[in-house]
């Protein structure tokens, strides 16, 4: 079979170069020729110029040639790749044929940057876009754990502070330099720093709002420009439920919390017509890292509130 253009190039008309790898068990140059000439109609791109080499006669012999080398190897057909309107006759086998089709795909996908992915909730966030997206998981200190999700996964890590300029600079850099563009930011990284209201100094509450709130608030901004160039975005801010019912000990990640839920109507408002999307996710208590230091008993009057009677799970999220 062949693979279509709009499969492996996205659509020639988006500005690709032509490339084809073609995997046909029984072709010649003109079944070649006709497929590419029907492909190529579907999608608005002048065939002419790509089946330029093709329909070269000498280059007919140098297929046949590689083809001959390639039976001699056991390869069950070889594939002509194009490039710049040139055509290059390579022999491979199946599984390297293979390879490149999917190497080839996986740069279609979308890229998705998930703050704070190491564990908890934004890992399991990067764990399942990596399904479907090219997935960047950011974390601040644990590199030991960063790196069991990129083994994982596959996903692409980056150690950064989202608190600092310079490191949000350097994330979006990586991101641009390696990936080409950026189509989904989670904003997940947070931290607590729970204590009565008696109790809680200035310190904490600057850290709690500065980390789950204005981090936020300077990342989206950075994320802005590539997301307006491409006129398509979105943006998924992890904010909860004690931002909207409020929770004793916490004044400070509950304002934070509520402060995101403001912050993402905002958003919306203002690029809904620019084709980006901003949403808030208000998980209800969930067993993570940061729950640990709860004692069962206290779990338990939470479970009580809930109707299911359990605390969620990052899965559920």
């Amino acid at each position: 079979f062949a693979l279509r253009f709009d499969e492996i190039a996205c659509g020639l008309a988006s500005g690709w170069r032509s490339y084809i790898l073609n995997r046909i068990k029984q072709t010649t140059a003109e079944t070649l020729a006709d497929r590419v000439r029907e492909y190529a109609a579907e999608v608005s791109v002048d065939a002419a110029s790509v089946l330029s080499a093709v329909d070269d006669p000498a280059l007919q012999a140098k297929v046949d040639a590689h083809i001959a080398e390639g039976q001699a190897r056991g390869v069950a057909k070889t594939p002509t790749v194009f490039v710049n309107n040139t055509a290059f006759i390579e022999v491979f086998t199946l599984e390297e044929i293979t390879a490149g089709i999917e190497r080839a795909l996986s740069e279609t996908k979308p890229v998705a940057i998930v703050t704070g992915a190491s564990r908890g909730i934004g890992r399991a966030i990067a764990i399942e876009l990596a399904k479907t997206h090219r997935v960047i998981a950011t974390f601040r200190g644990r590199k030991d754990l960063a790196e069991t999700l990129a083994a994982e996964c596959g996903a692409a890590i980056f150690q950064c502070e989202i608190g600092s300029r310079e490191d949000r600079a350097a994330l979006l850099a990586f991101a641009r330099n390696e990936f080409g563009r950026l189509d989904l930011l989670v904003n997940n990284a947070g931290i607590t720093r729970d204590t009565l209201l008696m109790r809680m100094t200035e310190q904490q509450w600057d850290e709690v709002i500065n980390a789950n709130l204005k981090s936020v608030f300077n990342l989206t901004k950075a994320v802005q420009r590539p997301m307006l160039k491409q006129r398509k975005g979105s943006i998924i801010n992890m904010s909860s439920v004690v931002g909207v019912k409020g929770n004793a000990g916490q004044a400070n990640y509950a304002a934070a919390k509520a402060g995101l839920i403001g912050l993402t109507k905002s958003i919306a408002r203002e690029y809904a017509t620019k084709n980006i999307r901003c949403y808030a996710v208000l998980p209800g208590f969930i067993t993570t890292d940061m729950t640990h230091d709860l004692s069962e008993t206290h779990l338990d009057k939470i479970a009580d509130t809930i109707p299911m009677k359990q605390l969620g799970t990052v899965d559920d999220v």
